[in-house]
């Protein structure tokens, strides 16, 4: 019985692999010649623009061009071609078409045109369903675009527009901006407006933004507080993060940034610039002046979703004690506040909680609060292997 059913193993294994043996058929010519098929055969061409550094783009070489169904509906409807996008004709590819993200998966005809795209890997049955899209004649690249040159204005037809963009990796904050100039002030608080405000204005000098910003107790009011405040600070300390980082000249990017933020409520920009304040301290590695905002300002600022990311960051490069009590505290009370909560182990919580208590020398708590966060990585399947080395360095105190 043994044999039979080690016999009906293998070959169950053996078909399953025969099962999967073919793959999409690219070609090795150049894109010139590539086009010149494709014309010839009244097919699209399927570009694979790749790099050979890109996790996504090895996962779709190998889970998903060699599946037998991808293969077969490639290789019966478009002529393939993969083109590295650091080589050869692939650098020039990559600036004339936009390619922006890797994997950038585009069908373009024998003309050059592009006629669809989508930015990132994707599973079997959702690349063949874009590939059907590519047939289509609507909810296409080409036919968006189309579109756009007469519904500039129209805020449906946009909306719809800018969430497809954004799954191309192409860059669409002139469309966003060319819109809001359509709109008179009275429309700018509008649902629909807000939404697009809300989901792709990433400009702190644009039209839409600076209206919010001077504004704002109208928005509070038909858009809530949090939601408000959470979009403004986003852009802000996303704008913020390009001058503190600049590694040519930073110091006066980031002062003229602050200048220039200072037309905006101050409670936004007080809040912004402490956290670029805290990136400037830990990009320098002046650890001292990180410790010391977190001293001074992190209770007003910081959330609590905040608190275990900044406690393991001040445990690894602050010695300060009053820096150290701190975030003890801020862990502390992060934990009790979600000891009900059934969607976390609190694992990670516990495990910087003990790490800053042992930093303290406050060898009993830390022991304790390793002891527990053992007890929960263990319940939840967590790598505990940290939290063991920590418990013998604690009981060495």
């Amino acid at each position: 019985m043994k044999n039979i059913l080690l016999l009906a193993c293998l070959l169950t294994f053996t078909s399953a692999f025969l099962a999967q043996n073919r793959e999409i058929k690219f070609e090795t010519s150049s894109f010139e010649d590539v086009k010149a098929k494709a014309k010839k055969e009244n097919k699209l061409i399927f570009v694979d623009a790749y790099t050979t550094w890109c996790g996504p783009c090895k996962w779709m070489a190998k889970s998903v061009f060699t599946n037998d169904t991808v293969a077969d509906y490639f290789n019966s409807n478009f002529i393939a071609t993969k083109i590295d996008m650091e080589k050869g004709e692939g650098i020039e590819f990559r600036k004339k078409y936009q390619v922006f993200c890797f994997p950038n998966l585009l069908f373009i005809n024998g003309d050059g045109e592009v006629i669809h795209r989508r930015g990132g890997g994707m599973p079997p049955a959702n690349f063949i369903a874009f590939a059907k899209e590519a047939q289509g004649t609507t909810n296409t690249y080409q036919a968006y675009a189309k579109e756009y040159e007469t519904k500039k204005s129209d805020a449906q037809f946009l909306t719809s527009y800018l969430a497809y963009l954004s799954k191309t990796c192409m860059p669409y904050d002139d469309i966003v901006a060319s819109y809001f100039e359509t709109q008179s002030v009275d429309q700018l608080s509008t649902r629909a407006n807000w939404n697009m405000f809300y989901n792709y204005v990433k400009s702190y000098n644009s039209k839409a933004f600076i209206y919010v910003g001077n504004n704002i107790e109208t928005f509070y009011k038909l858009y809530t507080k949090d939601s408000v405040d959470l979009k403004l600070k986003d852009v802000l300390c996303k704008s913020g993060q390009k001058a503190v980082f600049d590694k040519r000249n930073a110091d006066s990017s980031y002062s003229a940034f602050k200048l220039d933020i200072a037309k905006f409520p101050e409670n936004i920009t007080n809040n912004v610039i402490f956290r670029l304040d805290i990136d400037k301290a830990g990009f320098k590695k002046d650890w001292t002046t990180y410790g010391n905002l977190l001293l001074t300002k992190g209770d007003l600022y910081l959330s609590p979703k905040e608190y275990n990311g900044i406690a393991w960051k001040i445990y690894e490069n602050v010695d300060n004690p009053k820096v150290l009590e701190k975030a003890s505290q801020w862990m502390k009370k992060h934990i009790d506040d979600n000891q009900n909560n059934t969607k976390s182990s609190l694992y990670a919580e516990y495990d910087t909680y003990a790490s800053v208590l042992y930093k303290l020398k406050l060898k009993n708590e830390a022991l304790a609060a390793a002891n527990e966060a053992l007890k929960r990585g263990k319940e939840s399947n967590q790598d505990i292997a940290d939290t063991e080395a920590l418990i013998e360095k604690i009981n060495k105190l």
